[in-house]
């Protein structure tokens, strides 16, 4: 589970295989799983955004963030 992870979700992102977990447990879990990410990443979401790996995961952040995260 996702929980098991806190406190990595930056440094995974930024990693080709941690981005792909990344993005295969958030599509698992849905704004659940997009939710405590993005609890973690939040002040880091530009980085994230220009990152080659890491994009992909804030794509699929946004496609399952509940509409109230999307906003923020």
């Amino acid at each position: 589970p996702l929980e098991q992870l806190e406190g990595r979700f930056l440094q995974l992102a930024q990693e080709q295989n941690g981005c792909r977990y990344l993005q295969q447990r958030i599509a698992r879990e849905g704004p659940t799983g997009a939710a405590l990410v993005l609890r973690e990443v939040f002040p880091h979401l530009v980085q994230l955004m220009m990152d080659p790996f890491a994009n992909y995961m804030y794509q699929k952040l946004l496609e399952h963030a509940a509409p109230e995260q999307r906003l923020r």
